[in-house]
């Protein structure tokens, strides 16, 4: 099959090539319009508990808001703040009120409850248009606040700074802008002296790269379409990703080819006849390849996080169009562009090697196999030891994102005068409406909210809880100790869980909602899909590598 299409690639070449580009310029320019989510929350399925509570807190309580920003007011010569500057501070809230910044719904001014015990720091809450988190106008209204703000308190002893959700993504955009161009930049460079070196030539080395423009196009393009036909989420993540899956998995595909059609040359092979040898020698080779990354991405549809089962398919389409590309575009393109300035300036392509290091380690492989194997599956096992400690983190900003952006110093603020868990608390909701009941005992309720205060982890919890208007559910606001994306704050969720639910009278249940839940929820889903996304994934590789396997092993092959 390969050996024939190799020929009719050949044959075609221009043409090929041609479709290649038309087909991709036309799938992107059709392809409908994606958005990214940004708000974890939706990538969990419903019965996990942080989406109930979300759900439970949109239905009893639609007023109450998660701050998508938070304006943070200091005096300039660090003193605690005076009745004078409180003045000032609700004069700027009022202003910006005022002012209609785009996106924001409301600005709850300070109060003493939300001033730090020593005095020196206020904060006032910031709402913000939920769903246009995964736009731009998102950080762009942090943006705006900050300008509005600083004008607004020109000629007073306030310093305003800007934090919170939004502003952290304006600050992380305007941070991983420069990284991301480094990052491709750095990519690019790499593979194109580490395949120039290998082939000793200077359009060889750039190939692969070039070779993998078009693929990109048209993945996008059928992921486009894919994402909107199962109404699929779509991560931020998955385009930068989808990159550099296509430029690592593309660049291997063109090596595979490329020694191949060099050793067809240098056994007498004309150039056309060389490249279609080539795709007949390697063709199965690669779409094995192809086929086991595939199902591995394409499995991620089984994980429970919304974000996998988008990026999964994603990453699917994105390694077949490239596998595609690899079988027809690339030696469509190596049919029309001479050998000579394939490998230029090169001059020793066409002669084959005496005494190769990978020869030698070759037969000291088929001399000893049982000592090569123990040596490398020692160090394998060596080098993972290495992972078991490891210990992922939410907490993208704080690990990204320079110290010195405002929405860090905002940060770094808050857990100074606050605790650090303050600027995003956790509500636990105790109802009865899910279990058909009344008003809730209001009697149980103090006692309830003691016990929530004593869970380690919990730095305080609100002393007054808001009860729905039919009575059947209150709130409670808990702040803990801790940065709400934090490791630590996660570890408190899991008691603070056992606490509530325990304690929560008979006839009712309890729910914990807020950032850190979604993020003890996530992590929940990812144990799930580590005991059966990678298991079946395993599974569906060795039977794809096993059967190319028998078909390698059959007469004439």
């Amino acid at each position: 099959m390969f050996h024939r299409l190799g020929h009719f690639v050949v044959k075609r070449a221009w043409w090929v090539i041609i479709a290649w580009v038309v087909a991709s310029f036309a799938l992107v320019s059709f392809a409908p319009k994606m958005s990214a989510s940004t708000d974890e929350s939706e990538f969990l399925p419903k019965h996990y508990e942080s989406i109930r509570a979300s759900v439970l807190q949109e239905e009893k309580f639609p007023a109450e808001f998660t701050p998508g920003a938070i304006l943070l007011f200091e005096r300039t010569d660090g003193g605690a703040l005076t009745d004078a500057d409180k003045a000032d501070m609700a004069k700027v809230t009022q202003g910006l009120t005022d002012k209609h910044v785009k996106l924001v719904e409301q600005i709850i001014p300070p109060s003493e409850k939300s001033t730090s015990r020593d005095g020196h720091y206020a904060m006032s809450m910031v709402s913000i248009d939920k769903t246009k988190m995964q736009t731009d106008e998102y950080g762009d209204a942090a943006k705006e606040l900050r300008t509005e703000g600083k004008k607004l308190a020109e000629g007073t002893a306030l310093k305003f700074q800007v934090g919170g959700q939004a502003a952290m993504a304006l600050d992380q955009k305007e941070s991983s802008s420069a990284t991301d161009a480094i990052t491709m930049v750095a990519t690019v460079v790499l593979i194109v002296v580490i395949v120039g070196v290998i082939f000793r030539g200077v359009l060889v080395g750039w190939l692969p790269v070039l070779l993998s423009l078009l693929p990109m196009i048209a993945a996008s393009g059928l992921i486009a379409f894919v994402t909107k036909l199962f109404d699929l989420k779509s991560s931020p993540i998955a385009s930068a990703i989808q990159i550099v899956v296509i430029l690592g998995v593309g660049t291997d595909y063109f090596l595979f080819l490329m020694f191949r059609y060099r050793e067809r040359l240098r056994a007498g092979d004309d150039r056309r006849s060389a490249v279609a040898n080539g795709v007949a020698r390697v063709g199965e080779a690669i779409a094995s390849a192809a086929g086991a990354v595939t199902v591995a991405f394409a499995v991620l549809l089984l994980s429970e996080l919304g974000m996998f089962t988008a990026l999964g398919p994603a990453l699917a389409i994105s390694v077949i169009v490239t596998a595609l590309a690899s079988l027809t575009l690339t030696p469509a393109l190596l049919a029309v562009i001479p050998a000579k300035a394939t490998f230029w300036p090169g001059k020793k392509w066409m002669e084959e090697p005496k005494g190769a290091r990978f020869h030698k380690l070759g037969k000291t492989v088929g001399r000893r196999p049982g000592l090569v194997a123990a040596l490398s599956g020692g160090v394998l096992v060596v080098l993972s030891l290495a992972g078991l400690g490891y210990q992922g983190t939410f907490d993208m900003a704080k690990s990204m994102m320079p110290k010195d952006k405002e929405s860090m110093v905002v940060m770094d603020s808050l857990s100074k005068g606050f605790s650090a868990g303050a600027a995003d608390p956790t509500h636990v909701f105790l109802s009865t409406a899910n279990k058909g009941g009344g008003p809730l005992d209001a009697a149980a309720l103090d006692g309830f909210g003691a016990k929530l205060g004593q869970v380690p982890g919990v730095a305080g919890v609100a002393a007054e809880h808001k009860t729905s208007e039919d009575g059947t559910t209150a709130d409670f606001v808990v702040t803990l100790k801790d940065a709400a994306a934090s490791n630590e704050a996660i570890d408190s969720i899991t008691e603070l869980r056992s606490t509530a639910h325990a304690a929560a009278p008979s006839g009712s249940e309890a729910l914990i909602g807020g950032t850190s839940s979604v993020y003890k929820d996530i992590n929940l889903a990812m144990t799930h899909d580590y005991k059966l996304v990678f298991p079946v994934a395993g599974l569906l590789i060795l039977l794809i590598l096993g059967l190319s396997c028998a078909a390698w092993s059959l007469p004439g092959t």
